[in-house]
């Protein structure tokens, strides 16, 4: 993955759990954006003695509007020290203006079980307010 294509960095410390935001904030998009805005997660790739690049990544979010969901990233990779994920954004994390809260799920499972799972605290990126316009009017239907 290019570092061109991913617009926010952020690390997790394993050991708080926290997830580190800038001191400017974490900007989203803007309302109507769809899945052009990805964020890059790098997590400590060893912790308590598990690997964690055998681990899914998963961010799970609530949006502006108070709507749960979640993603499954699909492109978990690592390196001697971390692990790194993306959060692609669909069309629900940016239908609306105002915070996103989000946090990190590290987990395995057998069957329907979960056998391990590493969370994170909750951090927050905003969605910027814009205008998504779908009908236009033409000069000479203004006129009469």
């Amino acid at each position: 993955m290019s570092d061109v294509s991913i617009l926010i960095k952020l690390t997790v410390d394993a050991n708080t759990r926290k997830i580190t935001i800038p001191n400017n904030g974490t900007i989203f998009g803007v309302v109507g954006d769809i899945e052009i805005n990805r964020v890059m997660f790098s997590v400590p790739r060893y912790y308590s003695g598990f690997d964690m690049k055998d681990f899914v990544a998963r961010v799970n979010y609530i949006n502006p509007n108070g709507e749960l969901n979640f993603y499954e990233s699909s492109d978990i990779a690592e390196t001697e020290d971390t692990v790194t994920f993306t959060w692609l954004m669909g069309s629900d994390v940016t239908k609306y203006a105002g915070d996103v809260k989000f946090s990190i799920k590290l987990y395995k499972i057998s069957g329907n079980t979960y056998i391990k799972s590493f969370n994170t605290t909750t951090g927050v990126g905003k969605v910027l307010e814009g205008l998504d316009v779908e009908k236009q009017i033409t000069p000479e239907q203004q006129t009469t």
